[in-house]
């Protein structure tokens, strides 16, 4: 029996070391400024929906996220800088993705959260009926601050 748990135990270590590196969303860093946002998504096909969009947020659609089709993405900014984003999917397809993520990054559930987070701390992301929620993590550990910013995804898409 203690093989077996020492076996898991190495087999999970194992996984978290190989775990990539969160580097954005699409390629796009946190922090990259509304403009920067708007010309690399337009560039990479997407088409900006300005009706959808306000000074916080800027909606993109027409294109595929990993293979699945999606309602669109709301990418929201603090003052000028990136710093979450929401993918609209069907709900079977977000949760395909959010496990092969799980898998890619290393994610962790966050003790008495409903999300998680990436194995280098780049990057919180959860999931909600089908919406895929990505944020970057703020410096100073707050939750609070983290759940305005799924409440204002979610509110924005509803």
């Amino acid at each position: 029996m203690k093989k077996i748990i020492t076996l898991i135990v190495l087999f999970s270590m194992v996984l978290v070391v190989f775990a990539e590196e969160f580097k954005g969303f699409l390629g796009i860093p946190f922090g990259t400024s509304k403009a920067q946002c708007l010309a690399i998504m337009e560039n990479k096909g997407w088409t900006f929906q300005s009706s959808m969009s306000d000074y916080k947020t800027q909606f993109f659609t027409g294109k595929k996220y990993a293979g699945k089709d999606i309602t669109g993405i709301l990418m929201i900014f603090e003052g000028n800088n990136l710093n979450g984003v929401c993918v609209m999917l069907e709900n079977s397809d977000a949760v395909e993705i959010f496990k092969a993520m799980t898998k890619k990054y290393g994610l962790r559930k966050i003790e008495n959260e409903n999300y998680y987070i990436t194995n280098d701390y780049n990057a919180i992301i959860s999931l909600s009926d089908g919406t895929l929620i990505i944020i970057d993590p703020p410096m100073d550990n707050s939750t609070h601050y983290t759940f305005s910013v799924f409440i204002y995804c979610i509110f924005k898409i509803n």
